[in-house]
């Protein structure tokens, strides 16, 4: 320990720079979380469904919920019931990959929004529904020229409601 007591001068030059590998990116999206959603469905649009003037939005809310005359087959719910744990588990992998840097938020909207709109799409056609009223079918099968393979499938006419389902982002 001799000789400490005299302190040598160090002639040094130390250069400090701050580069930024991505942090303030990952910052932005984080912060871009809390104001930006998908909402998926059948979106109002203002399209029509048919000549008698309701829109798809309409004629899924009817099938969805019931009328008098039409039960319910609640497809959005039904399928966010069955696809919950599927969900909650894509909805975090999207949610680690923004905050590693490796994907925007955007990205991640419009990847959950495909997924699950292709869920609610497989359920319409695969829901297990209340059977077509003999009225229903006798129609469906006028319209396709008595062509249709099978028994007309519940919620499936044109195919202008299933096709319809899709994701939109919204910013808050």
């Amino acid at each position: 320990l001799r000789g400490l007591g005299k302190m040598a001068k160090v002639n040094s030059s130390v250069s400090v720079s701050d580069k930024d590998m991505g942090y303030k990116a990952i910052v932005t999206e984080i912060a871009k979380m809390n104001k930006t959603f998908v909402k998926v469905g059948l979106q109002d649009d203002g399209m029509k469904y048919d000549d008698e003037g309701a829109s798809v939005a309409e004629i899924g809310y009817y099938n969805e919920f019931g009328t008098d005359t039409i039960p319910s087959r609640p497809f959005m719910r039904q399928t966010a019931e069955r696809r919950k744990s599927e969900l909650n588990a894509h909805i975090e992998a999207e949610h680690n990959a923004i905050v590693a840097g490796k994907k925007t938020v955007n990205v991640s909207l419009n990847a959950l929004g495909f997924q699950y709109a292709t869920w609610i799409q497989a359920e319409i056609r695969e829901g297990g529904w209340v059977p077509n009223a003999p009225y229903t079918l006798k129609r469906k099968l006028a319209k396709s020229n008595g062509t249709a393979a099978g028994e007309p499938k519940p919620l499936i006419d044109t195919g202008r409601m299933i096709q319809s389902i899709r994701h939109i982002l919204v910013d808050k």
